[in-house]
Order: structure tokens, then sequence, then C-alpha cells
């Protein structure tokens, strides 16, 4: 489990943001050896989730970037998250910028129907590491 210290809403709706930063403090930060990354955690699509990405270290700073993508007949959703982790914190702290998408569409009797949300959050996250 990780502690949110501090959570931003840049878009979106704000009644959003507790169940957003729920899913932050859930969240499991898996980086393996080969330099590939995942981010998982409760309470979301699990179509689009866990994102799955890359990250590399230099110096005491580890950057990482990971993507997540679903579609199906009514449209399609998208989830990207970037950010950084400072090795020399202890706790291990990550930086992040978190944002997600999606898009719907049908045509009913010749009638065109359509919708789209975006939401993009970001902030720091102290994580346990183990």
């Amino acid at each position: 489990m990780s502690q949110v210290t501090a959570f931003t809403q840049y878009q979106g709706n704000p009644a959003w943001v507790p169940s957003e930063r729920s899913r932050v403090a859930n969240a499991v930060w898996h980086f393996d050896r080969d330099g590939t990354f995942a981010f998982t955690t409760s309470n979301v699509r699990t179509d689009l989730f866990p994102l799955h990405g890359t990250y590399q270290v230099n110096g005491t700073t580890l950057t990482f970037s990971a993507h997540g993508a679903a579609a199906n007949a009514g449209g399609s959703a998208n989830a990207e998250l970037i950010g950084t982790m400072d090795l020399s914190a202890d706790p291990r702290t990550v930086s992040f910028k978190l944002i997600t998408g999606a898009g719907y569409g049908a045509v009913v009797n010749d009638q065109r129907f359509a919708s789209a949300t975006t939401a993009a959050y970001g902030g720091t996250v102290a994580v346990s590491t183990g």
C-alpha cells in the first residue's frame, strides 16, 4: 500500500477525486529487473488495467511510463501513466501523472450518439518496497 502525500486533479469531474485517490493509495508499483514496469490497483476496468510499460534509472532517479488500451464495438478507452521515483528517499517517493480517457458512440435509427470523458491526476506517493 502507498501513502498519498499530494494529489491534484487537473481535469475531470470533482466527484471522482476520492475514488481516484483511493486507487493510487491501493496501487502496486512493480518494477522488474529487465526494465519493465506494471501498475495495478483496485476498482478499475480489468480490460484496461494493469498498465504496462518501461523504466530507466539515472543516478537516484527512476523514470517510468506505462499505458493501457481497450476497445469494443461501442467505444474505446486508454490510460497513460508517467512519473519518477526518488531512489534516495526513505521511503521511496513517486511523483506521477495519470491520464485516462474513454469515448463511446452508437447509431440508433440513423441518429448518432457519442460521449467522451477524460480525467487527469497527479501527485506524490510514498511507497513501501519489498
